[in-house]
């Protein structure tokens, strides 16, 4: 947008400035940016605030217009998939119609660990195992290619044979956590409370 402001010329200039905005070149002399206006551009902009051209400036948009593309490769909303173009999409995913980027007449999914050649796996198949003690296996539902947000077991399940309790999906032992501070082979010395000396109550060690 412009505005209908003039471009700086040789009756319109900017006075001991590197250059104007608007100028031709986005770089002005010396290589420094341009940052003020021209009185030229000024008085342009004034003028069409004062012929309601400026209602451009108020009337801010409730969303952003977003151009989709069937056949760059990016799953879009109303798209059901992607494959890119018409070559790419008969080597890469024959599932996918690469003119409309919808599901092909046969398919039922086009991606995803829960889709086998354009089929849906079976609801409970496991789409992905348990990493460890603390985290869960997720499954297919049946209804969609993808496999199910990771998820873990709840913070506090005992774990590591009840040596530790599990936290955000790993079973922190005071055992590894030596290891990962110390090194491999170190282990978790005497507790505290056998090493702490006793206190009377008047603040004196027994």
């Amino acid at each position: 947008m412009t505005m209908f402001l003039t471009s700086p010329g040789e009756e319109c200039f900017c006075r001991d400035w590197h250059g104007c905005i608007m100028a031709q070149s986005i770089v002005g002399l010396e290589n420094v940016q341009p940052y003020k206006f021209s009185e030229c551009s000024r008085s342009d902009y004034i003028d069409a605030l004062r012929i309601g051209h400026g209602i451009c400036l108020l009337n801010k948009p409730n969303e952003l217009e977003v151009r989709r593309t069937c056949g760059n490769s990016i799953v879009e909303e109303g798209e059901d998939c992607d494959c890119g173009t018409i070559d790419e999409c008969h080597e890469l995913d024959p599932c996918c119609d690469p003119i409309t980027c919808k599901l092909t007449k046969e398919a039922e999914c086009a991606s995803g660990p829960c889709c086998n050649n354009c089929r849906l796996e079976a609801r409970g198949v496991v789409c992905r195992d348990a990493a460890n003690e603390c985290d869960l296996a997720e499954h297919c539902s049946g209804e969609n290619g993808q496999c199910p947000q990771d998820i873990h077991k709840k913070n506090g399940n005992p774990c590591g044979g009840n040596t530790g309790y599990c936290f955000t999906g790993v079973c922190p032992t005071l055992n590894i956590q030596c290891e990962q501070i110390w090194g491999y082979g170190e282990l978790e010395g005497a507790t505290f409370s056998n090493i702490e000396p006793s206190y009377s109550y008047k603040g004196t060690i027994l």
